[in-house]
């Protein structure tokens, strides 16, 4: 009997337990001890019965729900050890941020710091709400551009909120960043990082072909001194710059991604209008074909990336074998 629960017997004075055995006067609804009413022979809660009234358990004698159990988004109490609020997905035990220059403490929503164990991979928004701004725009709107791997980009995007920095690792930025930014839609940042990529490799193409004889490109590494200083100041300083794009690409790839997602939903947004523009597709429906990822010019990055080197080597090739024919 839940409804009993946490009460005192008003014989005994003890505390109504799990698996006490209870009986309830027939007029008034007090509850017992089995043994206290026999003991008593009749109710003794007689001011109900003089006033007519019915018993009500004690104002917080039922036991407070577990904070942590409790969601701080729609106050929906939850089985013990749930991460997730079965009602609104939102994360239980959230961190919050204490940052020091305001005295109240700012909500859960807003300061909560995304660790891996508190997403909701069920859900694209990560078990955040769907309404939280991010810069203007509302998360469910970066869910739906983002399309693929909301459950990466939307626990960082949270971070940069929440540090207000838009730093952080991007693991295929680092190795190959003309095709990540290709395949995530972001042709312009693709392409400079290809063009930087085949400039920094020109002092190994150098020393590369200066000892060789493939034609006219070995002639014109040749005039290059790459046994000087001079050459070798040349190429460490390429390698220095080389390893700076790997860090800066790395580091910034997901910042610079981020920015566009918000872009492109505010344009999408501001320049047409839901119902003249959209039909009945819906902003979803748009988004997520302005958004997502291109197999296509991730394929055609990579043709891109391979087509110079490819060349050079059959120009190479072609030069190497001609001769002895």
């Amino acid at each position: 009997m839940d409804e009993f629960k946490g009460s005192k017997c008003i014989v005994c004075g003890e505390v109504f337990g799990d698996k006490d055995d209870i009986v309830v006067c027939p007029e008034c609804g007090t509850p017992y001890h089995r043994a206290c009413y026999k003991s008593v022979g009749s109710c003794v809660n007689r001011t109900l019965h003089e006033n007519k009234g019915t018993w009500k358990p004690d104002i917080g004698a039922k036991e407070e729900p577990a904070p942590d159990t409790l969601c701080s988004r729609c106050g929906k109490q939850n089985p013990e050890n749930a991460l997730f609020c079965e009602s609104c997905g939102y994360p239980l035990n959230s961190i919050i941020m204490d940052t020091g220059d305001s005295d109240e403490q700012e909500t859960p929503q807003d300061s909560f710091i995304m660790y891996p164990h508190l997403i909701n991979y069920s859900d694209p928004c990560c078990g955040l709400n769907p309404n939280e701004e991010f810069d203007g725009v509302k998360l469910s709107e970066i869910a739906d551009y983002v399309d693929k791997n909301t459950h990466y980009y939307i626990p960082i995007f949270k971070n940069f909120k929440t540090f207000g920095k838009n730093i952080s690792w991007n693991l295929s930025a680092l190795v190959f960043p003309e095709l990540y930014f290709a395949y995530r839609k972001m042709v312009l940042p693709a392409l400079a990082a290809l063009v930087l990529r085949l400039i920094l490799v020109v002092p190994s193409l150098i020393m590369a072909y200066s000892q060789v004889n493939a034609g006219e490109l070995s002639e014109l590494a040749k005039t290059f001194n790459t046994d000087s200083s001079a050459f070798s100041i040349f190429a460490f300083i390429f390698m220095i710059a080389d390893y700076a794009r790997m860090w800066i690409f790395s580091t910034n790839a997901n910042g610079m991604y981020y920015k566009k997602v918000i872009r492109d939903i505010k344009h999408e947004k501001q320049v047409l209008t839901l119902n003249a523009v959209y039909g009945g597709d819906g902003l979803p429906a748009v988004l997520h074909k302005k958004g997502g990822t291109s197999v296509f010019w991730l394929t055609l990055f990579i043709c891109l990336l391979i087509l110079p080197f490819a060349l050079l080597y059959i120009y190479s090739t072609f030069n190497m074998v001609l001769p002895q024919l």
